[in-house]
């Protein structure tokens, strides 16, 4: 072995011998040393490339969805001014039912900061990749999907709540199939961000329903509070299809 060849060169005192010895000793090391640094530096490649081959469908995803959604929920900001202009109207109590239930009404908003969502990447892993461009459009995309305002529960309002305790369930269903059309086409769109829809249900019940919700104390607070909110989230919403649309065009210069 080197070592017992280098400690008998020193018995000789046959320095050439143990210079020789040492200097292959620590040319071995450096060797060991940049295979392992090369083979940690493809690892390293390998899961940078893993990362951006989850993040690029979704984001492709994101992109096509991107308007609707904010379409969408800008709508829902509108239905709620719209509310609370009619708060202190009577005549107009379905026009105004309609806008208040409309307002909170809403299956969900993407929560991407959760373990089943694909966008779900850790800092540690956003860090690793070395081009400074790349990274830095990965993370400002992904840290505005993280961001708490775009959550489902920070749009999920005390206004919302009490209308939804207030109306009754069939009468939400009803809402859900007149009201609530799907966002995925013009016409439907269309339909959408038109004037309030018509429930075609009796004047009582509507007169009573929106009663009810102008006599419950709080709810005029609730939805000033519940339209402040939506007005934060669609102003971040704005900005996603940018953002997403930044880290692609990274994510293909670097691809080529």
């Amino acid at each position: 072995m080197a070592i017992h060849r280098i400690a008998a060169g020193f018995r000789r005192q046959d320095w050439f011998a143990v210079v020789i010895e040492f200097a292959s000793v620590l040319l071995g090391v450096l060797v060991g040393v940049q295979v392992s640094n090369l083979n940690e530096e493809r690892r390293h490649q390998m899961q940078v490339r893993q990362v951006i081959g989850r993040l690029r469908p979704d984001f492709r995803d994101g992109v096509q969805q991107a308007p609707y959604i904010q379409r969408y929920f800008a709508n829902r900001e509108a239905l709620g001014r719209r509310a609370e202009a009619l708060w202190n109207q009577p005549g107009h109590d379905e026009e105004f039912f309609v806008s208040a239930y409309g307002t909170g009404s809403y299956a969900a908003l993407p929560d991407f900061d959760t373990e089943e969502n694909e966008m779900r990447i850790g800092r540690d892993t956003v860090s690793q990749i070395d081009d400074d461009d790349l990274r830095n459009a990965i993370a400002a995309a992904l840290g505005l999907l993280g961001d708490e305002y775009m959550r489902f529960s920070y749009i999920d309002t005390d206004f919302r709540r009490t209308v939804r305790r207030i109306v009754p369930s069939d009468m939400q269903e009803r809402y859900i199939d007149i009201c609530n059309h799907p966002i995925k086409t013009a016409e439907s769109l269309q339909r959408l961000y038109s004037e309030p829809c018509k429930l075609g249900v009796a004047p009582e019940i509507t007169h009573k329903l929106a009663a009810e919700i102008r006599a419950d104390s709080a709810a005029l607070g609730q939805l000033r509070e519940h339209i402040n909110r939506m007005s934060t989230l669609n102003e971040r919403l704005a900005y996603v299809e940018p953002s997403l649309k930044s880290a692609l065009k990274e994510m293909d210069r670097t691809r080529r």
